[in-house]
């Protein structure tokens, strides 16, 4: 059944780390070694080369913003052709057998995550104490769904029809995009109020009141696990704080940025402040 799925990885590394570069290539070649058909859609900065030796889908940008949501939607049209698509990110190793948990999974959920639980490496490359289940496995059996227990992106696969009508949040600029996706499945009102403007806050609820109108099932993978290989301390990703640069910064997703071939661009009238809060943001994280 490997032929009915296409494995999207998103890229980009604004600071040409090789450390990125080598846990890439590491993800490519698992895939590989496996079988599975994989496609890299890769986001460059004007000055810069490509580093990667993989297929892939090459698109440029002059924002230095989070560009994974953007990336995704932007590829999936592409390989509407294909029953089943599976997007990772980048540096991530999945255990024997995920991807026929995952095409078994999809058989009774729209979505699925395609693991039970994952793993962190350390920089020494020693396992660390972290360990989160899958949002999924989570909610599905009813445990808590705090983003300290549960993981809410790393590996995702979905029916390719379901991106005939919905598609992912892409102007979480500084990350968090996983999370605003899996809203989607939760069946409570969702107040994302504290951590966003009035004029974000707006913004989101209207995606998300139309995502759930299309009544989406969700899955995950069985006894599967994936590991992420170090790139970055984990306090970089700063998962507590990191909206505040939006939120009082005064970040209005249709005035300051706009979608353009497949990357987010910030606009004109996009505060030289905000620009600048973020790109050092997103900077020290990647």
């Amino acid at each position: 059944m490997l032929h009915e799925i296409i494995c999207v990885i998103p890229f980009f590394n604004f600071n040409d780390n090789p450390i990125l570069v080598a846990n890439h290539n590491a993800t490519i070649q698992d895939l590989d070694a496996h079988g599975i058909p994989n496609i890299t859609i890769e986001c460059l900065l004007p000055h810069q080369l490509s580093t990667l030796d993989c297929s892939r889908i090459t698109v440029s940008t002059s924002s230095v913003l989070w560009q994974k949501e953007a990336l995704l939607n932007h590829v999936f049209p592409f390989y509407q052709h294909v029953p089943y698509i599976v997007w990772l990110d980048s540096g991530i190793l999945m255990s024997e057998g995920w991807i026929d948990e995952t095409l078994t999974a999809l058989q009774s959920s729209d979505v699925v995550q395609c693991f039970t639980f994952g793993i962190f490496m350390r920089k020494d490359g020693i396992i660390d104490n972290i360990s989160q289940t899958s949002f999924a496995y989570s909610f599905l059996h009813k445990k808590p769904v705090a983003l300290q227990t549960a993981c809410t992106g790393a590996a995702m696969a979905a029916r390719s029809s379901v991106f005939k009508t919905a598609s992912l949040y892409p102007y979480c600029i500084v990350g968090g995009g996983d999370t605003r996706f899996m809203n989607v499945f939760r069946t409570v009102p969702i107040n994302c109020r504290p951590a966003c403007n009035t004029v974000q806050f707006i913004h989101y609820n209207e995606w998300l009141t139309e995502m759930r109108k299309l009544d989406l099932k969700l899955g995950y993978s069985n006894k599967t696990f994936f590991t992420h290989l170090w790139h970055m301390n984990q306090a970089n990703r700063q998962i507590g704080n990191r909206q505040a640069i939006l939120k009082y910064g005064g970040y209005n997703p249709v005035g300051d940025t706009d979608l353009i071939n497949g990357t987010l661009e910030w606009t004109d009238i996009a505060s030289s402040l905000l620009k600048k809060e973020v790109e050092q943001y997103i900077r020290n994280r990647v």
